[in-house]
C-alpha cells in the first residue's frame, strides 16, 4: 500500500513539474555507485526518463523512475532482510549504460552494462539470476 502511494505521488511530481519551467538546474553533489564525490549542473531532461525495474533472484525490486546520470536509491524489506538498490543510467551519444548497486543475500551484487530503451534483460551475475527492464517514459503533451 505505502509503495503505491509513494510511486503514484512520484508519478503525479513528475507529470505536473514537467510543465514547469525546464530552465531550471540545481547543482549536485553525490556519491555514484562508491565513486568520488562530483559536483555536477544538471538540468533535468524530460525527455530522457527511465523506469528501471530490477528482479534479482525472484526478488522484485521497486521499479524507479529515473533521469539521466544522478544515482536513485531505494529500500526495501524482504523477509528480515532490508536491502538497498541504487541506479544510474548514463548516455554517450546514442548509447545508455544502465549500472546497479545492492547487497543481496549478505553479498553485493554490481553491474554496468548498455541497454537500448525497451530492452528486457536476463544474465547471470556473480552467481545471481537478474532480470532488468529498462524503459523510456513517454511524456504527454
Amino acid at each position: 500500500m505505502k509503495r503505491s502511494i509513494v510511486l503514484a505521488s512520484l508519478l503525479f511530481f513528475i507529470s505536473h513539474t514537467a510543465n514547469a519551467n525546464q530552465d531550471l538546474c540545481n547543482t549536485y553533489k553525490f556519491k555514484p555507485l562508491g565513486e568520488p564525490d562530483p559536483e555536477a549542473r544538471k538540468c533535468l531532461n524530460f525527455s530522457e526518463l527511465f523506469s528501471v525495474r530490477v528482479i534479482i533472484d525472484g526478488v522484485n525490486f521497486v521499479p524507479q523512475v529515473i533521469g539521466l546520470f544522478m544515482t536513485q536509491t531505494s529500500t526495501m524489506k524482504h523477509g528480515d532482510e532490508i536491502t538497498s538498490l541504487t541506479l544510474q543510467v548514463l548516455k554517450n551519444t546514442d548509447i545508455y549504460t544502465v549500472r546497479f548497486h545492492t547487497q543481496h543475500n549478505d553479498q553485493n551484487v554490481n553491474w554496468e552494462g548498455r541497454m537500448q530503451p525497451g530492452e528486457d534483460r536476463t544474465m547471470n551475475v556473480d552467481g545471481h539470476l537478474v532480470r532488468i527492464l529498462f524503459v523510456r517514459q513517454v511524456r504527454n503533451k
